[in-house]
């Protein structure tokens, strides 16, 4: 015994706060929680990163016709306009 404290966490195995059931709850130490939440830690943070540096639209498709562009299912283009 060496008379180290060890700090003992909840894992959400599913990475899911709200998700409470016991099937989805490990007590674990700070060292092997933050061992397995670190790969999806690091996704979050490469995300962030991406967001705050690119231009969504850029990246993202448009969800459906007319949500990325407002006038382009427009009929009512007269003469002179863009058809």
């Amino acid at each position: 015994m060496t008379g180290a404290k060890v700090v003992i966490t909840v894992a959400h195995l599913d990475h899911t706060p709200e998700n409470v059931d016991d099937a989805n709850l490990r007590a674990w130490c700070q060292k092997c929680h933050n061992t397995f939440d670190a790969p999806n830690r690091a996704k979050g943070v490469k995300a962030r990163r991406r967001a705050a540096l690119a231009i969504p639209d850029l990246f993202d498709p448009c969800p459906a016709p007319g949500q990325c562009f407002p006038d382009e299912d427009r009929t009512d283009t007269g003469p002179g306009e863009f058809e």
